[in-house]
This record gives C-alpha cells, structure tokens and sequence, in this order.
C-alpha cells in the first residue's frame, strides 16, 4: 500500500508531459516578430507562435505595418486583458492580428495547428486566405465555429506575415485562447494524433469507469455515491470532448453553437454538486449546510445556463468556480485529519484530491488569461478517478479475503454443527434403546407378576368348576369372565405405552395419564398428574422421546 504514494508523482509528471507537448526552447514573438530562423525544420518539434503579436479593435485591415491604432497583445489571452491591462471592455467585437515570422528555410510545406478561436476567423498567409472557420463579420451575423483545424503552406521566401480576421459575439472570451503551434506537416499530423489518443483514452477511461459505477449502485443501491461518481465520470468525460481537439465538433459537425455552449458550460455545475454528493457519502461529517448552499448554486447556475446566452452566463462561471475552491478547501481539510487518523483508507484520496484541486485552479486561471498552460481538469479528474478504482479494488480485496475466513469459519462451524447433530442423534438412540429395554423389563414383570398370576387363578378357577353344582359353576364362571376381562384391558393398556401412533392420537397429557394410571395399578406408589399453564405443542418426535424420557424416570424412581 506504500507504494501506491508514489502514483500522485507518476500522475504529476503525466500531466506536465501534457503541458509540454508540442513545446520547444522557449521562442517568443517581440513585438510582432517570431524569429525562427534557427529552428531545426526536420528534427525540432512544433512550435508555439507564443508572445506579442499586432492587434488592432474593430477593424479587418490588410496590414499592420504602418496602422495608426496598431497595438500589441499577448497571445494566448483573451482580448479582454493583457497581463492585466484592458485593451478592450467588453468581449464582443472583432479584431485583425498580424505576426511576422521569419523561417529558416524557404519552399518549405509548413503546418499551422489552429485550435478553436473565438468565435470565427480568417486565416492569410500574406494577402492569400489560407483556411477559416465560421464566418467572421463586424455585427452579431457572423457565423461562430469552434472546431480545430490543420492548415498547410509553402512560403515562398524566409519572411511571412501571417493575419487573423476574428470577430466574437458569442462567447464570453474573445481572441486566441489558445495557443497556435507551427511546424512542418509530419509533425503537427503526429502531435495532432497524439492529443486524439489521449482525448479518446480519457473519455473511454472515464465512461466505462461510469458504466462500472452505475452498474455496481444497480447491484448495490443503498450506497448512492457509487450513482454520484458514476455522474461524475460521464460529464467529465463529455468535458473533455470539448478540449484537446474538440472531439465533440468533429462528431456534430452541424451543432448549434450556443447549444454547444449550454452543454459545455452545464457539465461543471453538474460535476460540482455529484462531487459534493459523493464525497457527502463518504465523509458524513461534511457541513450540511455547506452541502445544501451547493445545491442551491448548482441549481441556480444551472437555470443562468438554461436561460441566458453565453457571453452573459459566462462571466458568472468564476464565482461558481470561487465557490468550488472553498468547497475543496474544506474537503481537503476533512480528508486530511482523517488520513493522520487513517492513512491507508485515505491518504490515496488526500492524494487524488489534491491533484483534482491543483489541475482545477489551473483551468481557472488558464481561462481567465493568467497562465499559459492547458485544460488539466479531465487528467486531474481522471487521476481522481484511477486513486479511486484502487482504493475501490483496495476493498472489494479486502472484502472478499474477510469473506473467505468467514466462510472457512462458517465451514469449521458447520461440521461443528453436524459432529454435535451426530452424537446428539447417537444419544437419542442409546436413550431410546435403554427406554426400549426398561420398557420390555417392566412389561416383563407386569406380565410375569400381574398377568400372569391372574391367569393362573382364571385356569384354577376354571379347573375347579363342578357341573354337578350349577350356581357354583355360575359364579365362578361370572369371576373367570371379570378377571379375563381384567386381563385384556391390562394388556391393552401395555400396548398403549409402546405404540407411538397411540401416544399421538390421543396426546401426551393423556398418554401420560393412563402410563401413570398403568403404574398406579401395580400397587408400589400411588400416582396424580396436575397440569399448569399454557399448553406448549411438539413435534410428535419430540413427544415420543419426552414420553420415553419419562418413562424411564418413572420406573426407575
């Protein structure tokens, strides 16, 4: 379990390779001019077109050379800021960029890797129009499209000037946003198929990771935080659609674009309030009332998103997001006093937390413009989510090794069980023989000593009739017949103490009654049978060996 500490480091390192990819020795434009004259076409990798470049608002212009409104503007950064200073106040409107760059070889093929820029550009190399996206204009009727494209040419000599006509006024953050990358076509084609591989590893990561989740609270549904990371998983991974290549415009190509948005910016306060939810399970000390201003946040961002557009509900997303860093805050708080008390049930959460935390305030400051970096919430979140497979896999191992001791346990216990049936059985029958045998001794002797005699004296009584003296005869015929009489009743009276049907017709109370009946005849003791209290019903197994048990008692008394 110790070395799994040492996957928040792994998991560390995986993000800042993402933060490197496609990145050289740091080459950045100065007012207007990127230098790449000792830039290795063949063996560097892409470069980011990073730095200062010529910017003028509202206005599409052929040429910044000698543009009297011409300013610089750091790219990436929306066109809101600057390192801080407003170049405009608001984020509708349009603008021409313009950068020089100076290649080191010219009739070269060079690719340009153009992220989404927001809402809609025009892309010339010189005065020539390379690739657009959307359809940019000077009003509300210009066409936005956030896809990502590769866009090729061949200079004709070592110094070009590539332009961007970019209008916006859709989004809440106009401009490039993002970085550009250039390098020859092999290179770009290869970052480019790198970045679908790691888009496409986290959403299929991430959605059979929620395929799992949910079909685990189906099997399972008292514990409901196996439902909320389930939801945690889908959205995260319908996120990252949207990042990267933008995977998600490349599959509805036709897409409304405000409905894109809507759908974009619904998977954060989604993400938020099943976080919240789940790590509510599982931690029940955290504040309720914490939890339900959550909701209610969730919920009222919710309906902003629903109802509004998106330059209006997208400046809100920053104190959503406050909202959240406070929410962490506490959780981490929470998490860590419980992994100083229980290290190995939660250090693996503390760590997986944190790293969610760190890529999470990334996003938030790479959007506002005061990082250049990438969007690291779906690695953070899908790190969070691979500390979770094993802590869960942690358990379920644990779970089913304590079921194996108990099932042993359950087996040791069991023939326990059966070994005690055996030799209860075994008594049962050697109680049942020595009933048996005391039962035929006795009877025996009621035979031999009551029967017995009474036949005799039938047989004399019978010998010494005289017909010579009729009413002798008579009377001596009346005593043999009450005494044979006598006699069949006695026996009849024995078989009733051994036949079993008979003590279950006519019950254990009164097959108990005529035993003691039947013991009181032989003249030794004197019996009475009182019976108090509630009748308690047996089996009539169990009446049988009770009635024996006392049966025996009462010869050998």
């Amino acid at each position: 379990m110790k070395l799994l500490w040492l996957l928040p480091l792994l998991s560390i390192i995986a993000i800042s390779c993402k933060n490197r990819e496609g990145s050289n020795p740091p080459l950045l434009a100065k007012e207007g001019v990127l230098d790449l004259s000792t830039y290795d076409y063949h063996h560097n990798k892409s470069v980011r077109l990073n730095g200062e470049w010529k910017f003028v608002w509202n206005e599409f212009t052929d040429s910044l050379q000698k543009h009297k409104n011409v300013t610089f503007i750091t790219v990436p950064s929306p066109w809101q800021s600057d390192k801080g200073s407003f170049i405009v106040n608001h984020q509708n409107g349009y603008g021409t960029y313009e950068l020089t760059l100076l290649l080191p070889e010219a009739h070269k093929a060079w690719a340009l890797r153009l992220p989404p820029i927001h809402s809609a550009y025009n892309l010339f190399i010189d005065t020539a129009l390379i690739t657009k996206a959307g359809t940019p204009h000077v009003s509300a009727k210009m066409q936005p499209s956030a896809r990502t494209q590769i866009a090729t040419f061949i200079p004709s000599r070592k110094e070009v000037t590539l332009r961007l006509f970019v209008s916006n006024f859709h989004f809440v953050y106009g401009g490039i946003i993002a970085p550009i990358t250039l390098g020859n076509p092999a290179t770009i084609s290869t970052e480019r198929e790198k970045s679908y591989f790691i888009s496409a590893f986290l959403m299929g990561s991430l959605f059979i990771m929620s395929l799992y989740h949910f079909a685990l609270f189906i099997l399972w549904r008292k514990d409901k935080s196996f439902l909320f990371f389930g939801i945690m998983c889908v959205f995260m991974a319908l996120r990252e659609s949207f990042g990267g290549e933008a995977m998600f415009y490349h599959a509805l190509p036709n897409i409304n674009y405000a409905l894109s948005l809507k759908i974009l910016y619904l998977t954060f306060p989604i993400n938020m309030y099943a976080f919240v939810q789940f790590f509510s399970k599982l931690y029940p000390v955290f504040p309720k009332t914490l939890r339900r201003l959550n909701t209610l946040a969730c919920l009222g961002y919710g309906i902003l998103v629903l109802l509004t557009a998106n330059p209006f509900y997208g400046k809100y997303l920053i104190f959503l997001s406050a909202f959240f860093l406070v929410i962490s805050i506490v959780l981490t708080t929470i998490v860590f006093r419980k992994t100083i008390r229980n290290p190995q049930g939660n250090g693996l959460v503390l760590a997986g937390l944190l790293i969610l935390f760190l890529s999470f305030l990334n996003d938030i400051l790479y959007e506002a413009g005061f990082i250049n970096s990438y969007f690291l919430i779906p690695f953070g979140f899908f790190t969070f989510t691979l500390f979770q497979s094993i802590i869960l896999s942690v358990r379920f191992t644990k779970t089913i090794k304590k079921s194996h001791i108990l099932n042993v346990e359950l087996i040791k216990k069991n023939q326990a069980y059966q070994d005690i049936q055996t030799n209860f059985q075994k008594e049962i029958l050697k109680t049942k023989l020595e009933i048996q045998e005391q039962t035929l001794k006795d009877i025996s002797q009621e035979i031999h000593d009551n029967i017995g005699q009474a036949l005799v004296f039938t047989r004399l009584n019978i010998e010494s009739i005289s017909l010579n003296s009729p009413e002798i005869a008579q009377e001596k015929l009346c005593s043999t017949h009450n005494a044979l009489s006598e006699i069949i009743q006695d026996v009849r009276q024995i078989s009733k103490t051994l036949n079993t049907d008979a003590i279950s017709k006519t019950g254990f109370i009164e097959a108990l009654k005529q035993q003691l009946d039947f013991l009181q005849k032989t003249g030794t003791v004197t019996t009475n049978l009182q019976v108090e209290g509630d009748t308690i019903y047996h089996t009539a197994q169990e009446d049988l060996i009770l009635f024996r048990i006392l049966q025996v008692l009462m010869y050998n008394a």
